[in-house]
């Protein structure tokens, strides 16, 4: 049953990642293509509010897909978000 809902997930996760690259599956940043690094990220820094409204982290990738990809998200690699969150940091300062 967990391996079913893994792959399930992995199944709105592509589609959502493709959604959002226009079919390119990359990091907008820099282009890496490896699915398992890539992610979406909130363009406006508001992705924790949102998050917490939800069961988990994946479920971004349903509710992206159950509301019609809304141009809220970009993909990014887990390095260029990362990256993204501490300039956002330092900014604050």
């Amino acid at each position: 049953e967990r391996q079913r809902w893994r792959e399930r997930g992995g199944d709105f996760k592509e589609s959502a990642i493709n959604m959002y690259s226009n079919g390119e599956a990359g990091c907008k940043w820099f282009g890496q293509g490896d699915m398992d690094v890539l992610c979406l990220d909130h363009i406006e820094n508001d992705g924790a509010s949102h998050r917490k409204s939800m069961y988990s982290g994946g479920a971004v990738y349903r509710w992206a897909r159950d509301n019609d990809y809304p141009p809220i998200f970009q993909v990014l690699c887990f390095n260029c978000n990362t990256k993204k969150e501490m300039l956002r940091r330092r900014s604050l300062f």
